[in-house]
């Protein structure tokens, strides 16, 4: 028996992290985002960031399989998530 599957191509964007999303949404809808910049320490100038968003990449990494923080740079290279 064959299944009628119709191919096309498209032009957007995939991931094989698409799981991740729904990982980046569950932390936002638990608030996190606003718990992490709470508990830690702020950024010690103007120009630095604030604790989420060191702490999201390493969340979404670490779910994701990543073992060391250089698997960090797989994620901001995704350019679906």
């Amino acid at each position: 028996m064959m299944l009628n599957f119709k191919l096309a191509v498209t032009k957007e964007l995939i991931t094989p992290r698409a799981g991740l999303a729904l990982v980046g949404e569950f932390y936002e809808s638990l608030h996190l985002d606003s718990l992490a910049n709470f508990y830690l320490p702020p950024p010690g100038s103007v120009k630095g960031y604030p604790p989420n968003h060191f702490v999201f990449p390493l969340v979404l990494m670490m779910i994701g399989g990543g073992e060391a923080l250089d698997h960090t740079r797989q994620l901001t290279m995704d350019k679906c998530l």
